[in-house]
């Protein structure tokens, strides 16, 4: 029995290769846009990295990031999720390999904190809701062993771009099948035994139909949505924020309210001046 999905994110923050090529590709596209557009009107040189200005750095960045872990916090309490504290931030990583004798570590350290400089002026731009510069860069991510009923929602943030597991190519176990059931039906003991009564027998049913020859497409046909799946997605900025928006509203529907306080979770550690903005309902 399934309750949540588990997000897995492609960016590593402990693998400084990886994770800084990834992150200054985002911050390059971002910061590129906003170039085209403020060129005549901000001076960018001052976004290049000048270690005077790593204080006054540090102490913004510090403050966004006591707001993003008060906002998930809040979040956490009142939708029941789980938020492991403190969160992870890289301020102090990058900021101690602007020393290091590895000529790669210093690179990237000096390029993290460019890029960061270049994001505290980006993010009051984006706040005064100038957003489509954002729409340069995106993040992909994979939700996997969620509910169809869930990606059903998910796909209709028509700005992205998805890759289902099919049911056709992959035959499912009848032995082993699970389902994803509700948060409120699991706490209600009466419903959850209904409902498991109602999936008891799909088993036995999918085993005889393949015994009769019918094939995967026809058999996925009386699949539930409770049936998981996996499902990769690529999402640029702008509708992410719309998504985070959206989907952590109160009444958005719990599995994909979770998706979003997951995709948040990892955003406001990943680039916080971009987040902490967002204005979420009930909180």
């Amino acid at each position: 029995m399934i309750t949540y999905p588990e997000i897995e994110f492609f960016e590593k923050p402990s693998d400084i290769c990886n994770d800084a090529l990834r992150y200054f590709t985002d911050i390059r596209n971002v910061w590129s846009g906003f170039r085209t557009c403020y060129s005549d009107h901000v001076d960018f040189n001052e976004a290049l990295l000048d270690k005077t200005k790593l204080p006054a750095l540090r102490d913004l960045y510090s403050k966004d990031s006591e707001k993003s872990e008060a906002k998930l916090e809040t979040l956490s309490k009142k939708y029941n999720y789980s938020f492991d504290k403190p969160l992870e931030f890289s301020f102090s990583y990058y900021e101690n390999l602007l020393d290091s004798e590895d000529p790669v570590e210093h690179y990237f350290a000096q390029k993290w904190f460019q890029y960061l400089n270049a994001l505290k002026f980006i993010a009051p731009k984006v706040k005064m809701g100038h957003e489509s510069p954002l729409e340069h860069s995106i993040l992909t991510f994979k939700i996997k062993n969620c509910s169809r009923s869930m990606t059903h929602q998910l796909v209709r943030h028509r700005l992205a771009s998805y890759s289902q597991a099919s049911q056709r190519y992959i035959s499912e176990k009848p032995e082993s099948l699970d389902f994803v059931i509700p948060r409120k039906i699991q706490e209600n003991p009466e419903a959850l035994a209904m409902v498991q009564k109602h999936f008891s027998g799909l088993g036995m049913l999918i085993t005889g139909l393949k015994a009769l020859g019918v094939k995967n497409e026809d058999i996925r046909c009386i699949y539930p949505n409770a049936m998981p799946t996996d499902i990769q997605v690529s999402m640029n900025f702008r509708e992410l924020r719309h998504f985070i928006q959206l989907r952590l509203s109160p009444h958005a529907q719990d599995e994909i309210r979770f998706v979003a306080f997951r995709l948040y979770q990892h955003l406001v550690n990943y680039m916080p001046f971009l987040w902490t903005d967002l204005e979420l309902e009930g909180i």
